[in-house]
C-alpha cells in the first residue's frame, strides 16, 4: 500500500517516516521496527484473512 517492495525498502520507509509513525501509531519507546522485524511479522501473516479483514474495513469508508 505504500508503494515499497521488499523488506529492506519497507525498513527504509519506516526510518524515513519514523517521527510520523511514532506519533500517529503511538509507538512506545519511540522506536520503529527494523526490516528484519517487518519480515518476521509479514511471514507470519495469513494473507487470506488479512485480505478479508481489509476489505471489510475498506467497505466502511467507501
Amino acid at each position: 500500500m505504500s508503494g515499497y517492495y521488499g523488506y529492506r525498502s519497507l525498513g527504509r520507509f519506516t526510518e524515513r517516516h519514523r517521527r510520523a509513525l511514532i506519533t500517529e501509531l503511538k509507538i512506545p519507546n519511540a522506536t520503529v521496527p527494523s526490516y528484519s522485524t517487518l519480515r518476521r511479522v509479514m511471514m507470519g501473516l495469513d494473507y487470506t484473512q488479512l485480505r478479508l479483514v481489509f476489505n471489510q474495513w475498506a467497505k466502511l469508508y467507501a
